[in-house]
């Protein structure tokens, strides 16, 4: 009796093993294939367009849509955000299946792409004026605070794994 006892904790111990192990692996794949990529490239735009507004307090989209000129400065790093944009919208997309929140998925997302759109075709004017049609489509600061702490979050729950064994 005391043998099976025995054995059926070690199958226990086992069983708990390998959802520990699948359950980081999920972590990993969710923080390095979508979230902390994803978080590095908001930062690294975050930057530029701290740069690109110099201090000032205005919202680029409807500057573009104004047709407001910007220096040669100004135009490379919005350029240069834009490319940062493109490639979170391929990082978005391509992982999409990883976004574990219903709120990301649904609103926070698809708002941060289509911003995106919006700034890139006011940049190249392919839009412009009319800037009633665009209201609600500033960019959601919101998601940085959001894509935060969902890697704040990954790595506790990481945490929390490790410090089991």
């Amino acid at each position: 009796m005391e043998n099976k006892t025995l054995k059926n904790k070690e199958l226990e111990n086992e069983y708990k093993q390998k959802i520990q192990y699948f359950d980081r692996s999920e972590i990993y794949k969710r923080l390095n294939n979508l979230y902390a990529p994803l978080q590095l490239l908001r930062r690294t735009s975050k930057q530029l367009h701290d740069i690109f507004k110099d201090g000032k307090d205005f919202r680029t989209l409807p500057q573009l849509l104004n047709g407001n000129q910007f220096d040669e400065n100004g135009k490379q790093l919005i350029a240069e955000i834009i490319k940062i944009s493109d490639e979170c919208r391929d990082l978005i997309v391509l992982n999409s299946g990883l976004i574990d929140n219903k709120d990301l998925r649904d609103l926070h997302l698809p708002k941060l792409l289509s911003h995106n759109i919006l700034i890139k075709k006011a940049y190249k004017g392919e839009i412009s004026n009319q800037l009633y049609r665009f209201e609600g489509y500033e960019f959601p600061n919101e998601i940085d605070i959001i894509l935060d702490k969902k890697v704040n979050d990954l790595y506790a729950d990481l945490d929390k794994l490790n410090r089991v064994n």
